[in-house]
């Protein structure tokens, strides 16, 4: 990052890392922010504070004693209002609810708009993150399968689906990245140039967490 190597034990100043189940000192929710923006020049205290109250986070509450959902939120607010130039978040939404997650993404997305910056996020549920992401990148035992923008990845993603006669001799020139047959009828995944398919074969959107599956499941075989 800047010319400069990027570990879990030496970050740059202009990098930010959290990873999921970080611990914070055991005190009120207000002194940990309080201390966060004491320790640091750039802390946006009103960006932590509005946060912090717009999740209900209980201000006169230890940290040991919010839930661990709870926990992983205060520690991503006050990640996000130092407004370090990058930010890493490793898994921040395990322990969440759909709900949590929905907020979570709100929280990113205003954090962006507040801030500027790159914000890398290392997740699983990848069609929840799509919604506030540019570009998706698809690691797998430290190998880049993919990397690409989202709305690349919607253009060139998609399934062939119909009888396996009229479905598999369209595969010959294409990237197929997973298919399932079903008896007589194959659903085709491909990444890559669409086509007009012939009648009786039906194209349809994939989601992107299909996409990872077979992409990954594929890579692996």
């Amino acid at each position: 990052m800047e010319g400069k190597s990027v570990t879990t034990s030496r970050m740059p100043e202009c990098v930010n890392f959290i990873e999921s189940g970080s611990v914070q000192f055991n005190i009120k929710v207000s002194a940990l922010i309080a201390a966060a923006a004491e320790l640091q020049e750039d802390f946006d205290l009103g960006f932590a504070l509005e946060m912090a109250r717009r999740f209900d986070l209980d201000p006169d509450k230890k940290f040991k004693n919010l839930s661990f959902g709870m926990k992983t939120m205060l520690t991503t607010i006050i990640t996000l209002a130092n407004n370090a130039k990058v930010i890493l978040l490793d898994e921040p939404t395990l322990g969440f609810d759909a709900i949590m997650r929905d907020q979570f993404n709100n929280l990113l997305l205003e954090s962006y708009h507040a801030h500027p910056r790159l914000l890398i996020v290392s997740t699983h549920l990848i069609d929840e993150i799509a919604k506030v992401t540019e570009r998706l990148i698809i690691i797998e035992k430290g190998k880049i399968l993919i990397e690409a923008g989202i709305e690349e990845i919607d253009e060139k993603a998609y399934t062939l689906s119909g009888p396996v006669s009229a479905v598999e001799p369209l595969l010959g020139g294409l990237n197929c990245i997973g298919a399932t047959t079903m008896g007589s009828v194959m659903a085709a995944h491909i990444y890559g140039e669409r086509i007009d398919p012939p009648a009786g074969v039906a194209v349809d959107r994939i989601s992107l967490q299909d996409f990872f599956i077979n992409i990954v499941g594929g890579h692996s075989k």
